[in-house]
């Protein structure tokens, strides 16, 4: 429900001719997560994280997000960031190394692991 929330939202705002800001709506989803707001959070990262990115940069920029959003303290930001970019980049070994590497460090045994398996 959040999700097609949102995606209208954004729709509307495009259809309006409002420029979505990408770093404006990253910030949003910083803080959609702090007062508790995981679902919000997700939903603003899967519909705002490919604004103005060009193809050829999109796995460094999602490396870039997820290390800033961990930095920031903001983990299931970052989760998402991941979540996401090992879903639709083709070229994943880097993402799911730097995601493995994060859990290992950030999140539990369970997500850790299931992140590892996740290649398979």
């Amino acid at each position: 429900m959040v999700d097609r929330i949102v995606q209208k939202a954004l729709t509307s705002l495009t259809a309006n001719m409002v420029e979505l800001n990408r770093e404006h709506w990253m910030k949003d989803a910083v803080d959609a997560e702090r007062a508790g707001c995981t679902l919000t959070c997700q939903a603003i990262i899967r519909h705002v994280i490919g604004t103005g990115v060009e193809d050829e940069d999109k796995k460094a920029t999602r490396l870039g997000d997820a290390d800033s959003f961990a930095k920031q303290g903001a983990l299931a930001c970052a989760r998402a960031v991941y979540a996401h970019a090992l879903k639709n980049i083709e070229k994943r070994k880097g993402i799911w190394l730097a995601a493995a590497h994060f859990e290992k460090t950030h999140g539990t045994t369970f997500i850790f692991f299931s992140v590892v398996y996740s290649v398979y």
